[in-house]
């Protein structure tokens, strides 16, 4: 591999955004589109005859001293190769490639090590997920610290980058909501220059169970809680590529996803559509949404409007609970020390939800609820995670909080208005982008 060649096999992890293409990276190395596309060609299919479990979920990646590690749990023991089931072209179009292509990029920027076999960070170890994986892949020897009941297949380090079809096909149980995570915690790694990388997967986590830490929640009824596991199960099919903007849901397909009745799954699809959360077409039925300039205008609007009269009833409330909202604020500052945007981000809708919640308000939480459902299906459908700056997500929150408890109500507001307007911004823009 020559240096332009590393350049460009690198350069993902030069690029914060989540969505780019070779045009932008040809861009960023100063080559041509056609060499791109012959690097990846040539690094990317060599050696796709690697035999892996059929249906992988990863659950830990390690990079330490030039050597790369792959923790998988596998749900069953039989093995494809895939040289003839995905081509190439296929599997840039999948909307995992990117974070896939970005993770095994992380091998180029250490320096090689003449050590044989890798050695494992400590935390690795003790944190990584071992009784619930049963695969593992890695560019040295097998390490010493690797439980025995792992299977462990050996790639050497100029194939790492061969990798990326098998996984995109057979790492297919890997949630899309890890994946960001994944990526996003790659790029802070390399801006911190670092000399090892540790990402352990959240296991069964839900964004929604996310947010739920220190929440003041509220009763739901049966049918509330199968409308929201219809939407988290459609967010998550738009993520994976198996859906997108303006294509039909099925209530049948659902309804065996998620072990439900096909009147229960109509009767959310009905709610969801009536929230504004899916579109629905007399002819061709329920829809995933496709999001325009003005829905995402609209959204933000509202939030502002709502925010401002949560702020103002907040403030007017002798029995606001602060202890509530400064648990919130003080888990959005702990999570942004983490350099971890997107649960950062999490952490910030938490914040803002606590805040309704605990103005006193019968009606308005609801409502913030259904907007940023809204919000998070549009970004799921334009395909990108919300890369928030951490540093201007904890200033705003704390400039919020500490309003709140002064009680003076325009210096919130402005404060509000700000992040709004921040976010009305990114949005559009990159809406743009993606069309």
């Amino acid at each position: 591999m020559d240096v332009s060649e590393k350049a460009v096999l690198a350069a993902p992890l030069r690029l914060s955004g989540p969505r780019w293409t070779s045009v932008d990276l040809a861009e960023l190395v100063g080559t041509s589109q056609s060499f791109v596309a012959r690097t990846w060609r040539k690094y990317f299919t060599a050696g796709t005859n690697i035999a892996l479990p059929s249906d992988m979920e990863l659950l830990a990646v390690n990079y330490s001293h030039g050597h790369g590690l792959l923790l998988a749990r596998a749900s069953s023991k039989a093995t494809t190769q895939v040289a003839g089931l995905l081509d190439h072209g296929r599997a840039m179009r999948s909307p995992r490639r990117i974070a896939l292509q970005t993770m095994l990029a992380g091998l180029l920027v250490q320096d090689s090590s003449d050590e044989s076999t890798m050695s494992l960070s400590e935390h690795f170890v003790t944190q990584a997920p071992f009784g619930m994986s049963n695969f593992a892949i890695g560019t040295s020897q097998r390490p010493s610290a690797l439980p025995v009941h792992i299977t462990y297949v050996q790639v050497p380090a100029n194939h790492w980058q061969s990798l990326l079809i098998p996984l995109i096909h057979n790492a297919h149980l890997t949630s899309a909501g890890n994946l960001q995570r994944l990526h996003q915690d790659l790029i802070v790694w390399v801006k911190k220059s670092s000399q090892d990388f540790l990402w352990i997967a959240q296991q069964s986590v839900t964004a929604n169970t996310q947010r739920s830490k220190s929440r003041i929640t509220s009763l739901r009824s049966s049918q509330q809680i199968v409308a929201d596991q219809v939407f988290e199960k459609i967010v998550d099919l738009v993520w994976d590529g198996k859906l997108a903007a303006g294509d039909r849901i099925t209530e049948s397909s659902l309804a065996a996803a998620l072990h439900t009745t096909r009147n229960q799954t109509r009767d959310a699809l009905r709610a969801l559509a009536s929230s504004g959360l899916v579109d629905h077409h007399p002819v061709r039925g329920v829809l995933v949404p496709t999001p325009k300039r003005s829905d995402i205008a609209d959204i933000y609007a509202a939030r502002r409007a709502l925010g401002t009269e949560i702020l103002r009833r907040a403030i007017e409330n002798s029995a606001f609970d602060f202890q509530a909202v400064n648990n919130a604020l003080q888990h959005v500052i702990a999570t942004g020390k983490t350099g971890n945007s997107y649960e950062t981000g999490n952490a910030d809708l938490h914040f803002q939800d606590v805040i309704a919640q605990a103005s006193g308000m019968r009606n308005i939480p609801q409502m913030f609820n259904i907007l940023a459902k809204q919000l998070r299906i549009y970004i799921a459908v334009m395909g990108f995670s919300y890369f928030y700056s951490i540093d201007d997500m904890v200033a705003d929150d704390s400039e919020i909080y500490r309003q709140l408890q002064a009680r003076n109500f325009e210096a919130a507001r402005v404060a509000w208005n700000k992040k709004i307007n921040d976010s009305l911004t990114f949005m559009t823009t990159h809406l743009s982008k993606s069309r």
